[in-house]
C-alpha cells in the first residue's frame, strides 16, 4: 500500500517534466499541497482486540442472558423456553416412533422367518415321502439354519436398546 510513497521518498520515483506546472498555473489550494511535504510511511499501528467468547454444556441458557432477552423483548424468555419444551416434546415423539417401528419390523421379520422356516419343513417332509430325500435334507436344513439365523440377528439387535453396564478396573 505504501509501495508509491516509499519509492519516491528514496528518489526512485520522479513526476513527467510534461506534467510539472509553473506558479501561476497552481491555484492557492495547489501551491499549499506543493509546499507540503510528503509524509513519510506512517508507523506500523498497533492494535489491540478483546475477544469475548462463551460456551455452554447444557441445552439452556444462562440465567443472565434470559435476562438480557426479557430486558430487550419482555416475555422473550418464556417464548424462548416454551420453544425448547415443544423441540424437546417433537424429538421425544419421534424416537417413540422409530422405536416402535423398529420393533415392528423386528417382530415381522421374526414372524416372516418362523413361517418360511415352516413351509422349508412342511416341503422337505413332503419330499421325503415321496422319496427325494437328499433334496429334503438341503430343504429342511437350509430352513432351520435360516430360522436359527434370524433368531440370533434379531437378538443381537435387541440387545442395542438394552441399558449398558460399565464395570470398573482396577
Amino acid at each position: 500500500m505504501y509501495a508509491a510513497f516509499d519509492a519516491f521518498n528514496k528518489g526512485q520515483v520522479t513526476p513527467p517534466t510534461s506534467q510539472l506546472k509553473t506558479k501561476s498555473e497552481v491555484s492557492p489550494i495547489g501551491e499549499e499541497l506543493l509546499s507540503a511535504e510528503i509524509p513519510k510511511r506512517p508507523p506500523e499501528s498497533i492494535r489491540t482486540s478483546v475477544v469475548e467468547s462463551a460456551a455452554f454444556s447444557s441445552p439452556q441458557l444462562p440465567a443472565t442472558m434470559y435476562r438480557a432477552y426479557d430486558e430487550i423483548l419482555p416475555g422473550s424468555a418464556e417464548r424462548i423456553l416454551r420453544m425448547a419444551e415443544k423441540e424437546q416434546d417433537h424429538r421425544i415423539g419421534w424416537d417413540r416412533e422409530a422405536l416402535h417401528r423398529a420393533s415392528q419390523h423386528g417382530h415381522l421379520g421374526l414372524w416372516l422367518g418362523f413361517l418360511i422356516a415352516v413351509i422349508a419343513l412342511v416341503t422337505s417332509a413332503s419330499l421325503a415321502m415321496n422319496g427325494h430325500d437328499l433334496v429334503a435334507g438341503v430343504i429342511g436344513c437350509s430352513g432351520i439354519a435360516g430360522a436359527a439365523a434370524g433368531f440370533i440377528r434379531e437378538r443381537r439387535g435387541f440387545q442395542r436398546f438394552l441399558p449398558v453396564t460399565v464395570t470398573k478396573s482396577e
